[in-house]
């Protein structure tokens, strides 16, 4: 009884353990997308305010290295979580959060008391999350930004993006990881 008991524990901590995994890969994922546009979002604000009072109108057009050092005031406290929460995109930050915490810390510790195999549960709810937070980023985000804006555009790095955790939570259930 004890041999069995412990067999499980283990596999509980070793499913919780691979998807808090899980969950730090996306929520970094996520905030270097968010870094990526408040870079851009900070460089176009600064050169279209400028290049107004000069006479000029600058249209977005493209990302230059040299013109982001002249028009940029950004400092390293521009990219901590609580900055990011508090711009026009904090609410799409927050609801990611809110559905990665849900998703991969609160759903694996309710399903552990539940369920003894819980491998098609997992699943069923990678499927859920994913196509959530595809949507999510592909939807929400474009209401506020054109999908070719930011320093890798938005249509590149949300495709990186999906093939990422794809992959990766794919990789956990090859090896076993997630039981």
């Amino acid at each position: 009884m004890f041999i069995k008991s412990t067999k499980m524990k283990l596999s509980i901590n070793k499913a919780i353990k691979n998807n808090f995994k899980f969950f730090l890969l996306a929520y970094t994922l996520l905030y270097f997308c968010l870094i990526n546009l408040k870079i851009f979002e900070d460089y176009w604000d600064e050169k279209i305010f400028w290049e107004h009072r000069a006479g000029n109108w600058t249209a977005y057009s493209g990302f230059s290295t040299s013109d982001f050092f002249k028009y940029s005031i950004l400092t390293i406290n521009d990219f901590t979580p609580f900055y990011l929460a508090g711009t026009r995109i904090g609410i799409f930050y927050i609801m990611i959060l809110v559905l990665l915490f849900v998703f991969y810390i609160i759903n694996p510790i309710i399903f552990c008391f539940f369920a003894k195999k819980n491998k098609n549960i997992y699943l069923l709810n990678d499927l859920i999350f994913l196509i959530l937070y595809t949507c999510v980023l592909i939807f929400f985000l474009s209401i506020f930004f054109p999908l070719s804006v930011g320093l890798i555009p938005l249509y590149i790095f949300f495709p990186i993006n999906f093939i990422v955790l794809t992959t990766f939570r794919i990789y956990q259930y090859k090896k076993n990881l997630i039981c």
